[in-house]
């Protein structure tokens, strides 16, 4: 069950200091970050220091000393999500919450101290009783308080092509079902694949709800399902598999909202060259105004009213508590994708000339055939001469000689082949891009 917010919008039932959370001191907060960050992101304390955590860190203890308000992964993340959004998903990603101190050392020791005083009394009381020659040996028991023995949990998700290339996962956040007295810190994991393994579970009912869709690298996503579903987990040991259906989002379906909201999530994700692609086709996209919460692209946190779980797996991925408020002052943002809220911006335009490159063209040329060139010749028999005259033939005749002739068909010229050019060479400048004005944040026109 959400939060009721009063008229100022903040949540009326945030965790206060009375509820029960211990609060670690901040400098011991700021070691647990800033190990996190060395080790996950390899930031050193200038790095960490130019993505806001201190101003981050003093603001959620300002409104924990103020009012109580439990500081939080996600309120930290999105203080400082819009200077370093990699950093803020490293934060809200802590295996562990860095800023309450978990466990049940004042009731260990409360139960040590009780057992000890039953020893001493089983050990006075045995003193004072005869003792048996030959005891009985002692028959096993059933025991009253039976181990539980905890069940491996496994998402199944049936999406289509959740099998290929994920650029930023989703979330899935398990809480024990119908836990109205929780602060909302549930078990979130990591959604970029067909299988999602949360570890082991003990027995009882819990809600499964997806709160955030992955985005693959095409940019295409999921929309998130409305309602949470519920299994439940035995206590026998026997694995347990819990099936989510996602319906798949392409770019070509989104609305202009959706697509800005990718946008920002593959950017802070390091796919600068994708997100500028997605906010092309924005441009010219159906604007849809409050779309962009079908895909709950903000990082993933636990939906209201799931309730805490308040038996964590004893292993698995578990990812970082979302669900508790945010201090009043803080840069949280609001709604069901307040993770993507920025602030104003006055594009700076820088124009880029259009890019030309020189195409040769060869010239382009024609076979042309010409056919072998005859002629009819008449010939003299008697000494080989072309076409000759009468008085010719009577002097062969004269002298003793035949006189005749004969006709042939001689070549005149032969048959040959001829190039005859149909366009001359020449070079063409083709447009490689066109000319175009850009702003650091990716936008062009």
């Amino acid at each position: 069950m959400k939060d009721e917010k009063d008229m100022n919008g903040i949540p009326e039932e945030s965790p206060k200091k009375d509820a029960g959370a211990k609060v670690r001191p901040k400098d011991e907060a700021a070691k647990a970050i800033r190990r996190e960050l060395h080790e996950k992101m390899g930031a050193d304390d200038a790095i960490c220091e130019a993505c806001g955590m201190d101003g981050a860190l003093d603001e959620l203890y300002e409104a924990y000393e103020k009012d109580g308000t439990v500081p939080t992964r996600e309120a930290m993340a999105d203080l400082i999500r819009t200077k370093d959004g990699s950093m803020a998903q490293a934060i809200l990603f802590m295996k562990r919450d860095p800023f309450t101190v978990r466990g049940n050392r004042k009731l260990l020791v409360a139960g040590a101290v009780l057992i000890g005083i039953v020893a001493v009394i089983g050990i006075a009381v045995g003193l004072s009783q005869p003792v048996a020659k030959e005891p009985a040996p002692s028959t096993p028991v059933a025991s009253e308080s039976k181990e539980e023995k905890k069940s491996e949990v496994a998402v199944h998700v049936k999406a289509d092509d959740i099998d290929g290339e994920v650029a930023v996962p989703g979330g899935i956040a398990i809480t024990i079902k119908g836990d109205a007295s929780s602060d909302g810190d549930g078990a979130v994991f990591e959604l970029a694949g067909e299988e999602v393994l949360c570890g082991e579970f003990a027995e009882g009912e819990y809600e499964l709800a997806v709160t955030s869709a992955p985005i693959l690298m095409d940019g295409s996503t999921y929309k998130v399902p409305d309602e949470p579903v519920g299994f439940e987990v035995a206590g026998d040991g026997e694995a347990v598999t819990v099936e989510v259906e996602l319906e798949k989002i392409p770019v070509d379906g989104m609305s202009k909202e959706q697509l800005e909201a990718v946008a920002a999530q593959m950017e802070a994700s390091g796919f600068g060259e994708a997100a500028k692609t997605l906010r092309d086709k924005a441009e010219g996209a159906e604007s849809k105004p409050g779309s962009e919460s079908q895909i709950e692209v903000a990082p993933p946190r636990p939906q209201g009213g799931q309730g805490d779980a308040t038996e964590k797996p004893s292993g698995g991925n578990t990812s970082p508590n979302n669900g508790g408020s945010k201090p009043s002052g803080g840069n949280s943002g609001g709604g069901s994708n307040g993770g993507n809220s920025k602030p104003n911006h006055t594009h700076t335009w820088v124009h880029h000339d259009a890019v030309y490159q020189t195409v040769h063209h060869d010239a382009v040329y024609n076979n042309v055939w010409h056919e072998p060139v005859y002629e009819t010749v008449v010939v003299c028999l008697d000494c080989g001469a072309i076409n000759p005259g009468y008085e010719h033939m009577e002097q062969h005749m004269l002298n003793g000689q035949s006189g005749a002739t004969t006709v042939e068909n001689r070549l005149v010229q032969e048959g040959y082949n001829e190039q005859v050019l149909v366009s001359a060479a020449w070079d063409e400048q083709v447009m490689v891009s066109p000319a175009y004005d850009s702003c650091s944040c990716g936008a062009t026109k």
